[in-house]
């Protein structure tokens, strides 16, 4: 039978396990995410306190705390005191800490040939996954799938968009084709987020929509498209980091120690994006000179010339975008209740809350994104509030349809690109976000503090003082938004009587 200290130095040993699987498993999910240098910096300098602590023996009063419980779990034997074992359970604590740390920094600097314990009480013991301390908390063992679950209500709880969560589900049934969802996450491996991403680099894209794809899963998919060109690096690497964002989520909730996704990522390299520019003069005015400002065919024949003059949100988004530098996004999700006046100054409030009378979800990029927007006067002087009185209440640009990614931009996001692509202003560096470029451009052009021009287009403010205070008032924003003008363009053929809403 072991000796009460051979008993206290085995428990000792669990401790260290623990501490070794922890400073692993540490490493592997936030190994990508930290300087690492700085983190073993500071595991090095909290090891050399447990070391002076240690060669003092002088023990703080957590730790002899925890050494008195240690030893508490023991049975009791009159060949050793109390004060004995506590002290002996003190050291040994010590030891373990100061041994993990040592190893743990040296994992953080690349060094694995001094991982091994060198302290004799360690000596032989590794990474691994042995049974919890008594008293420990333990997580339940989750499948794949159930993992999935939890976290996919963990992202509704943070308030993610519904098109996140869609991603997620429709990256995890790709997923479920190579991975068995009935797996324990703590048995995901390397091999599983290989498997993954070489499915991602073997799909089709738009796989739902091609005859040939359609209806199949994705081991089917990729089987019948291999000839096909193959979904573009940027998706793939969105729904690889989908994954591998659970396997992390796994770790950091305690039901897996090892993070298997560490060094894997896709092998197709991505495209280089285009810059987006602002529109040209002549693209502006090309612009203001297509169908749905000089007459169209029908409301669904918008491209086609016509008798047909309509205000609706295809006339009224790239004139507020162009005039305001709002995004896509944020027009198209205002309610009647977001266009508002104060001291005689009309503007959009822009905010990310449901409005619960007119129950509509909304989302904003940033924070900074919340914020007040005055009219400029030749958005009023066209009749924008005439249109926005005669809405029912909800979106003011209730038309305007829902895409496949339940987001509101992606389908008008199509429309845009048609239109342009029918007037001939189309170009891959210019799309409607260009019109945030053209109001920018116009600002500085017009001398408009930078500051302010910020706060109307929902940049944050990373200077100093740009964190103070709540910003310039309505009646600045409105004097500096008025400023902006675009030399050249003709916009007086909007403001005729022969609109209709």
């Amino acid at each position: 039978m072991a000796t009460p200290l051979e008993q206290i130095d085995q428990r000792i040993r669990d401790l260290f396990q623990k501490a070794l699987n922890e400073g692993h498993a540490f490493r592997q999910v936030y190994g990508p995410d930290i300087d690492k240098a700085d983190a073993a910096e500071s595991v090095q300098n909290r090891q050399k306190f447990l070391t002076a602590s240690l060669q003092s023996q002088q023990y703080d009063t957590a730790l002899y705390g925890e050494a008195k419980t240690l030893v508490g779990q023991l049975p009791h034997n009159p060949t050793i005191s109390q004060l004995d074992a506590i002290h002996h359970a003190c050291e040994g604590i010590l030891r373990a800490r100061i041994e993990a740390d040592r190893i743990l920094a040296a994992r953080l600097r690349g060094e694995f040939h001094l991982t091994a314990p060198i302290d004799p009480l360690f000596t032989g013991m590794a990474v691994t996954d042995l049974p919890p301390l008594p008293g420990e908390v333990v997580m339940p063992k989750l499948t794949l799938a159930d993992a999935s679950k939890k976290f996919a209500d963990f992202q509704i709880a943070k308030g993610n968009k519904n098109k996140t969560l869609g991603d997620f589900e429709l990256t995890m049934g790709w997923v479920f084709s190579v991975v068995d969802p009935a797996k324990p996450i703590e048995q995901v491996t390397k091999d599983d987020v290989r498997a993954v991403r070489d499915l991602l680099g073997a799909l089709p894209k738009n796989m739902d929509k091609n005859s040939a794809t359609k209806g199949l899963n994705a081991t089917e998919a990729a089987a019948a498209g291999v000839n096909m060109p193959k979904l573009a690096p940027k998706t793939q690497r969105k729904r690889l980091a989908a994954f591998t964002g659970l396997l992390r989520w796994a770790v950091s909730e305690g039901y897996t120690n090892v993070y298997a996704g560490e060094g894997i990522g896709i092998v197709a390299k991505a495209k280089k994006t285009l810059d987006r520019k602002p529109y040209s003069l002549d693209q502006l005015t090309q612009v203001f000179s297509c169908p749905i400002y000089t007459g169209r065919k029908s409301l669904s024949h918008y491209n086609v010339p016509g008798g047909l003059l309509r205000k609706d949100y295809l006339f009224w988004l790239p004139l507020i975008a162009l005039f305001t530098g709002m995004r896509a996004g944020e027009i198209l999700q205002l309610t009647k209740n977001d266009v508002k006046t104060a001291a005689g100054i009309s503007y959009f409030d822009i905010n990310k809350w449901e409005d619960i009378h007119d129950e509509v979800d909304k989302s904003l990029k940033t924070e900074a994104s919340e914020r007040r927007v005055p009219i400029h006067s030749v958005i009023l002087g066209v009749g924008f509030l005439g249109y926005v009185a005669a809405q029912p209440k909800g979106r003011i640009f209730a038309a305007a349809k829902l895409g496949s990614d339940e987001t509101y931009t992606q389908y008008y996001s199509k429309q845009w690109r048609m239109i342009a692509q029918k007037a001939g202003f189309y170009t891959p560096q210019t799309v409607f976000h260009s019109f945030r470029h053209n109001f920018v451009d116009a600002c500085r052009d017009a001398k408009v503090p930078e500051s302010i021009a910020m706060q109307i287009v929902g940049h944050k403010n990373t200077k100093t003082h740009g964190g103070y205070g709540s910003g310039a008032s309505l009646k600045v924003l409105k004097e500096e938004i008025e400023r902006v003008s675009y030399s050249g363009l003709d916009l007086g053929h909007l403001s005729s009587n022969n609109w209709s809403y």
